[in-house]
């Protein structure tokens, strides 16, 4: 071992040792400037196909960045090219010569979520055009029809998707920490949301997603009502019968006899009172049930919030009360109106011997008083008169003359009460039989009489 005055000899480089170091280190050099230039233009190239991809994604949408365009739409936009822009700084950062490990595998970590946000925006945009579709063909049905937007959508849905029909000038898009998205819609100080990510997610697991709630077809519950009022083919003959029709008034018109029916509620109504039982406590006909009440009775409010102010028994009445009447106005369609008509039928007309028992009750007048006919009248060979005073004991009597001892006729008259006959027809009880308002004259008993 060499010491300081001794030191050990030193072998001397030669210049072909010195040369080879030399060369080798120029190709290193150079391979690695060759395989960092392949590098970074690999990195360039995959940087420049992604900007160029959020661009298609971006014209995908339709968006036409100019006057007029909703701040939506700018804001799309905006945000695309701010996404290319971060991109382009992780690539950048991966495209550094001295560049780690780490950092390039967090660049292409960042770069991978990037590169969600224009396929996610692009599928959220579609869904928010889909639900704006689905909207214009629902508003076609009339309000309140089968198909029609029911009332029981949430009201800051139904704000949000008609401003994107509008064409979204009050929307704008917010982005979660999640990622996840809402268009939000601001009129007059109101902010309406809507999770436009949640719903882009249910429509890939279920592509018939419905987003509105239509108003639902109640005609079956409709006809359970009429067929519990009035059975499910309604006879006039079988509701004049049941009492469930009862006679209001009756009219002589042209020759024909018409009479008119109403309905009698207290008869009719009974059946339907406990139909709205089931509708109501059953839980699975809570979205049914909530949309005949909004959208068929038109009163404000969910369902439940009304059962919860007003008790169960009176929003069950309201319901009976609805479907009711509803029928009720069907009724008469369903009958061809609520008249009969018949022809006036010509009373047969009478002997004329009936005018003198006419002219012979008149004469008597009230109470044995002379009245406006005669006191007595003459039929055949006999004549006849009325005896008593109360009509149920008046009696028309047969008169005969009386001769004398020595052969002579007399003109006083007396009563052959073998004949007599009662003035009016009395019915079971005793009592003189009312017809238009007047008793009723004994014409066959007067027939019999005077035509023997």
């Amino acid at each position: 071992m060499g010491t300081y005055r001794n030191p050990d000899p030193v072998v001397a480089n030669t210049g072909s040792a010195v040369y080879a170091g030399i060369q080798k280190l120029a190709g290193d050099v150079y391979n690695f400037a060759n395989a960092e230039r392949k590098r970074k233009g690999e990195i360039i190239g995959k940087s420049l196909a992604e900007q160029q991809a959020i661009d298609d994604n971006v014209n995908k949408l339709g968006l036409n960045i100019g006057e007029g365009a909703s701040p939506m739409d700018k804001q799309v936009f905006e945000e695309a090219q701010a996404t290319k822009q971060r991109i382009a700084e992780q690539y950048n950062l991966m495209a550094r010569t001295f560049a780690t490990p780490t950092q390039i595998a967090e660049s292409k970590a960042e770069i991978a979520r990037l590169n969600k946000y224009p396929e996610q925006l692009v599928a959220d945009l579609s869904t928010g055009k889909y639900l704006v579709d689905q909207y214009n063909e629902a508003i076609r049905n009339a309000p309140g029809s089968k198909g029609s937007i029911s009332m029981t959508n949430n009201a800051d849905v139904l704000q949000v998707i008609q401003d994107m029909r509008d064409g979204g000038k009050n929307t704008i898009i917010e982005t979660g920490a999640s990622g996840v998205r809402s268009l939000v819609t601001t009129i007059d100080g109101k902010k309406s949301e809507l999770n436009i990510t949640s719903i882009t997610n249910g429509l890939k697991s279920n592509p018939n997603y419905q987003l509105f709630k239509g108003v639902v077809d109640d005609s079956s519950t409709a006809d359970t009502f009429k067929a519990a009022a009035f059975g499910p083919k309604p006879n006039k003959l079988d509701l004049i019968s049941s009492g469930a029709l009862i006679e209001n008034k009756e009219t002589d018109t042209a020759g024909m006899v018409i009479t008119s029916y109403t309905v009698d509620d207290r008869i009719a109504k009974a059946p339907v009172n406990k139909l709205a039982d089931s509708l109501i406590d059953d839980p699975k006909n809570y979205d049914y049930v909530n949309s005949i009440w909004q959208d068929k009775m038109g009163v404000t409010g969910d369902i439940n919030l009304a059962i919860a102010e007003f008790g169960k028994d009176k929003v069950k009445e309201e319901i009976v009360n609805h479907y009711y009447e509803q029928v009720k106005k069907n009724l008469s369609g369903d009958l061809g109106g609520l008249t009969f008509k018949r022809a006036v039928v010509a009373a047969p007309e009478e002997p004329k011997i009936n005018d003198s028992l006419r002219q012979l009750a008149t004469g008597f007048g009230e109470k044995g008083k002379k009245g406006s006919g005669v006191a007595q009248v003459k039929v055949g060979q006999n004549t006849y008169k009325i005896m008593g005073t109360k009509l149920a004991d008046q009696m028309v009597t047969p008169m005969v003359s009386e001769i004398d001892a020595d052969g002579k006729f007399t003109a006083k008259l007396i009563p052959d009460t073998e004949g007599a006959f009662r003035l009016y027809e009395l019915d079971e009880k005793g009592n003189v039989k009312i017809k238009n308002g007047k008793p009723v004259l004994n014409y066959g008993a007067w027939q019999a009489t005077t035509q023997k």
